[in-house]
């Protein structure tokens, strides 16, 4: 009888002990297999889903996804064309590697430093004399902002490039897109491109006239009045890099002063040489004709607020783009 008891009460200590670590509701380990390790964060990766100044990984994506690479090297810039005396002459300028979106940026893409960056509202994303300006005048979206149909993503306002933006606008867009946190030096700061970066992207580096080559086509062009069309409408107008709207919907900042090139000996003046007036490039849909070259240069104040004038933006550091999408794939994967 005393070694009944004692078996009972093995088997009941046992029973107890199995149910305590689970028992028989616990799934079947296969002792062969080590249970998965719980994930590790690398230390470089954060999880935090705002990357810099209130805007998310997913946001940027909207503006580096399609980011374009160009070698740096020598390349010609300008034309002899003497009915063109300002973009005299031809002559040869030393380009760093540079990075270039293939589209301009779009009223979605605006919205995010509007709302997420609260851009006009942040002194830090402003040059003094832009910060200076928007108060003055009290800016606090582009023109015509708040007429747009922005609630749905995909409407067409959403999608067509922004516009009525002056230069300083620009310009805290791209600080607003930086991360000061890890740039280095100016080459991995977002910016505007010069205006000779954005030729030599224009025409593939080979001095061409046009994107397709140096004969005029308004057949490519079109002739619209209207006003700025969705990135692409301009059919045969892309590069062989696929940057499209680089001429034919609308003008571009960029971050070069209007200036005679060196060595132009055509005597040409103007009032706006030399008196801080920025050049865009491009050319909108107004007067599609032969003279909208990749060359063309329209010099306007930093101030000025134009429907035919939108925004491109430059990456100088590919590598730090890479990193960007490399720590977002490891957050994704850890």
């Amino acid at each position: 009888m005393k070694q009944k008891l004692i078996a009972i009460f093995i088997s009941l200590f046992f029973l107890m002990t199995l149910m305590y670590c689970g028992g028989s509701d616990n799934p079947k380990v296969d002792k062969k297999t080590p249970p998965p390790k719980a994930p590790t964060i690398p230390e470089s990766v954060t999880i935090n889903p705002i990357a810099f100044n209130g805007i998310s990984w997913e946001d940027l994506t909207a503006f580096w996804q399609k980011m374009v690479k160009f070698d740096g090297g020598e390349y010609d810039v300008g034309t002899d064309d003497p009915n063109y005396p300002d973009r005299n002459p031809k002559h040869k300028v030393k380009i760093e590697n540079f990075v270039l979106m293939n589209t301009p940026v779009t009223n979605n893409m605006f919205k995010i430093f509007i709302e997420d960056a609260n851009g006009y509202n942040t002194k830090d994303f402003w040059s003094e004399e832009g910060w200076k300006w928007k108060n003055d005048n009290n800016i606090t979206c582009p023109i015509g902002w708040n007429d747009l149909n922005l609630k749905d993503e995909q409407s067409e306002d959403s999608l067509k490039p922004v516009i009525n933006v002056s230069w300083y606008e620009a310009n805290a867009l791209c600080k607003a897109l930086t991360n000061k946190a890890k740039a280095k030096d100016d080459n991995d700061y977002v910016r505007l491109p010069t205006e000779f970066e954005w030729e030599v992207a224009a025409n593939d580096g080979e001095g061409k006239a046009y994107p397709w080559g140096n004969d005029f086509k308004l057949e490519k062009l079109g002739d619209n009045e209207k006003g700025v069309d969705l990135p692409g409408s301009h059919l045969g107008t892309e590069t062989q890099k696929r940057l499209i709207d680089m001429i034919g919907n609308l003008h571009q900042w960029t971050n070069s002063e209007y200036k005679l090139y060196p060595g132009n000996k055509t005597g040409f003046k103007s009032p706006k040489l030399d008196r801080g007036f920025m050049v865009a490039r491009g050319t909108s849909f107004q007067y599609a004709d032969h003279a909208r070259t990749v060359h063309y240069r329209l010099p306007i104040p930093k101030d000025t607020r134009d429907p035919r004038v939108g925004i491109r933006l430059v990456h100088g550091n590919y590598d730090v783009l890479k990193s960007m999408w490399q720590q977002e794939e490891d957050k994704d994967i850890n």
